[in-house]
């Protein structure tokens, strides 16, 4: 936890105050008009609720009061933000507004629930279930991202954390059951056959994908979810063919799936795209149902992603410590220490390695110092250590669990 708590440390150093409490930091690449850093957006990806996320569990690991604090102050923002769109929906139809998890409102109130949740500010969690009526069914039709990142299986793995917390009983809860189950209905329309057969689904109107923030890894998973948690048997099938699709993507030689068929490479090993990715779905697939072909395959996706020369980034997204939070997963999963094992020595070389040479591996116009963000920055960096120092404690940021 003392690594977790020392990133937390830098965050609350580079943190800019503003009034009321509100909190933002720099993005360390680009410029405003003015010529001045930007601020962080809202999003859960790269901005305010992610940073909030990771400090909140820090709060609720640690008890240091600074931590509550600058997570509150974080989400003033995106809190405003989505209060403001809830008001006026000319306004919310005018900014295009996106439902992804990681990107899009759905990773937004999903932040906000888990914020509220461990600093027992009960107004977020409430003010979270109150905002998937920007998830509307008008929406969903029109979403054509349909991934993680940007569409509506993030939308939908955010619904179904959401509804889970919702009051039994109350209306409310069977609304937001519904707009999941509209987002599955959605991802099961938009499915591509050809020549009789499942070919997956097409990444914002081109070809199918493999992977989980893009593809059908990730697509997959959330109709598992789904199918579970509405008792549909018919989209847990359908979870099921698409991590089916995604074998014509294996490359034997290369131990490793490609992101598209172009990608005669396959060089990632990430969370994003190639077999990190490949493994997470599947393993949230056999929470619910166990196959021997699944479970084959994610036996081969986390044996690449342990053995797997380190990357020159260590944040979460493509990085390090993406793998480490992936291989924890696999050992929650399926309680195979080795995997374990792997995943806190590639840790350690991490914490050791910045130590040496005065930060973590990532991309930004300062060379070794990485963004404050979730998925590529220091609090990502911070949640993945943390997690890892209590490996029961947490959820899963990278499948908004």
């Amino acid at each position: 936890m003392s690594q977790a708590i020392a990133l937390g440390e830098a965050l609350a150093t580079s943190a800019v105050r503003g009034s009321g409490g509100a909190v933002t930091w720099h993005k360390t690449v680009g410029t405003d008009r003015a010529g001045r850093p930007p601020d962080l957006g809202p999003h859960f990806y790269q901005g305010l609720t992610g940073v909030a996320f990771f400090l909140a569990a820090l709060f609720h690991r640690s008890g240091v009061e600074k931590f509550r604090t600058l997570a509150l102050g974080a989400v003033a923002k995106p809190r405003r933000i989505v209060s403001r769109l809830l008001a006026d929906d000319v306004e919310a139809s005018r900014h295009k507004v996106k439902l992804g998890g990681m990107v899009g409102v759905g990773g937004i109130l999903y932040a906000l629930l888990r914020i509220g949740r461990w600093t027992t500010e009960a107004e977020l969690a409430s003010e979270a279930l109150a905002g998937t009526a920007l998830i509307s069914p008008e929406r969903i039709a029109e979403d054509r991202n349909l991934d993680v990142m940007f569409g509506s299986a993030g939308a939908l793995l955010s619904l179904l954390a959401l509804e889970k917390e919702a009051p039994p009983h109350a209306s409310l809860r069977s609304q937001i059951a519904q707009r999941a189950l509209r987002c599955g209905e959605h991802l099961l329309a938009q499915r591509f056959f050809q020549d009789g057969g499942f070919r997956g689904w097409p990444a914002n109107e081109r070809a199918p994908k493999a992977g989980f923030a893009h593809g059908a890894a990730g697509i997959s998973l959330a109709l598992a979810r789904l199918g579970k948690q509405a008792g549909r048997e018919e989209i847990l099938d359908a979870a099921r063919q698409g991590f089916r699709f995604e074998r014509v993507f294996y490359l034997t030689g290369k131990k490793n799936w490609q992101c598209a068929d172009d990608d005669l490479e396959a060089e990632m090993l990430a969370w994003c795209n190639g077999a990190p990715g490949i493994a997470l779905g599947r393993l949230g697939f056999l929470a619910h149902r166990a196959d021997d072909e699944i479970a084959e395959e994610v036996e081969r996706a986390l044996e690449s992603t342990g053995s797997a020369p380190e990357a020159n980034y260590d944040f979460l997204c493509c990085g390090n410590l993406g793998r480490v939070d992936i291989l924890l997963e696999g050992f929650l999963s399926l309680g195979r220490r080795d995997w374990l094992a792997q995943a806190q020595s590639i840790a350690e070389r991490a914490v050791l390695r910045a130590r040496a040479q005065g930060g973590y591996a990532g991309l930004s116009a300062e060379g070794w110092s990485v963004a404050p963000g979730l998925f590529r920055g220091l609090a990502g960096i911070g949640y993945a250590l943390l997690r890892l120092s209590a490996p029961t404690s947490l959820p899963c940021c990278l499948t908004l669990e």
